[in-house]
């Protein structure tokens, strides 16, 4: 017996077909498994208002910003993401991604997708982890006069 999640296509509607097969390429061209894609889709296709977010990206290839969560949007996950994302690559060895804009829109997606789900613990993490540049995150190094300046 297979885990494998069912894919939920509605192979008469031509737009999303058409989006899929994007999400399907995009996969692809970030080196993300058809396992991921398929939970992904599932979860995509079943809230209509990221739906409509990713749809218009694979149409015009920017942020529609129309939905939000509290103020956030799509570009917000974007820039926390690029953060982290930076910091894994120095630190696990994920080089095969570190010039993937295409991995980078999918986990942004996936992300606004699980921060729909639970935006207290993403509010938070945004709020409070934004990285490691930030001035007042090395509050005992005495030594950052020159970023006053």
């Amino acid at each position: 017996m297979s885990n494998k999640p069912e894919l939920h296509l509605d192979v008469n509607n031509k737009k999303q077909v058409q989006t899929f097969n994007y999400a399907l390429n995009l996969a692809s061209l970030a080196e993300i498994d058809n396992d991921f894609l398929a939970q992904f889709w599932n979860e995509l296709v079943s809230c209509p208002d990221i739906y409509e977010e990713f749809i218009y990206y694979a149409e015009h290839s920017e942020f529609l910003c129309k939905f939000n969560i509290e103020g956030y949007t799509i570009i917000d996950i974007m820039v926390y993401q690029i953060d982290h994302f930076k910091s894994a690559l120095d630190k696990t060895g994920m080089s095969k991604y570190k010039n993937n804009g295409y991995y980078m829109v999918l986990m942004a997606f996936d992300t606004l997708l699980k921060m729909k789900a639970d935006p207290a613990a993403y509010i938070f993490n945004m709020k409070h982890d934004s990285g490691t540049d930030l001035p007042e995150k090395f509050h005992n190094i005495a030594s950052l006069d020159y970023l006053e300046e």
